[in-house]
């Protein structure tokens, strides 16, 4: 969706804006919530794709209902084109986010890697990849990720200071999460104002005209209602719009 569809979201726009340019002095997240269908992943791909024009390094993950119950299932898919630099941690920070993925070899002891460890693990690779390029993490439908891989996130909101590294959540109305507790910014959105009728109304006037073979005029009139002669011949003559 391209950005003059999103009619009425200049104070939306602002707030995004605000956060993706503020990454080069500091780290931010930013909580867009609202109903269904409102628009909350338009704003995000919108925020994503600024992003990645100011040369950012964008992260993106969506929640899956069908995943929730899955761990890390979203922080795989967060942290999936950046796995060829784990390596580069020290090893039991590797050892333990290839673990929560299923890459390492299980330990002699047969525990499951510890949620801190692995929480370090994601906090330090992306702080090694914000030193090359601003790195923002864009999630949408949070409510719907697992909760290991939301603990994960609340971890490194925490922690958020001088690095460029922000993060983009996108949460529906009546879901709550671990990120409530950490009273991050939040954007709330409520519906926008319906556009004024315009060249929409114009382009199914002429469709009618072609199809009804009136052969009304398709010139541009001084008021967006088609004359009487134009309409349905199922709508009455007392319900038709007065010149």
């Amino acid at each position: 969706m391209s950005d003059h569809q999103l009619f009425g979201r200049a104070e939306e726009f602002t707030a995004l804006d605000a956060l993706v340019d503020g990454l080069a002095e500091a780290g931010g997240a930013l909580v867009v919530r609202g109903a269904p269908g409102i628009g909350k992943s338009a704003l995000l791909a919108r925020a994503a794709r600024q992003a990645e024009r100011s040369g950012f390094t964008v992260l993106t993950a969506s929640g899956v209902e069908a995943e929730s119950h899955l761990p890390f299932a979203g922080l795989h898919q967060l942290t999936r084109t950046m796995l060829d630099q784990v390596p580069g941690l020290p090893p039991v920070q590797a050892e333990a986010l290839l673990g929560a993925f299923g890459m390492a070899q299980p330990s002699p002891t047969g525990r499951a890697p510890q949620l801190f460890m692995i929480a370090l693990a994601t906090l330090d690779l992306l702080g090694e990849a914000a030193g090359q390029a601003p790195v923002l993490l864009v999630v949408d439908d949070a409510h719907w990720l697992d909760s290991p891989t939301l603990d994960v996130l609340a971890f490194i909101a925490r922690r958020l200071g001088p690095e460029p590294l922000g993060m983009l959540f996108g949460i529906r109305d009546g879901h709550t999460t671990c990120l409530d507790t950490l009273a991050l910014r939040e954007l709330r959105l409520h519906p926008s104002p319906r556009p004024m009728p315009g060249p929409s109304w114009m382009t199914w006037s002429r469709s009618w005209n072609r199809r009804s073979g009136t052969g009304c005029s398709t010139r541009p009139r001084a008021t967006p209602w088609p004359s009487s002669n134009c309409l349905p011949r199922c709508v009455s003559r007392e319900h038709r719009p007065r010149p």
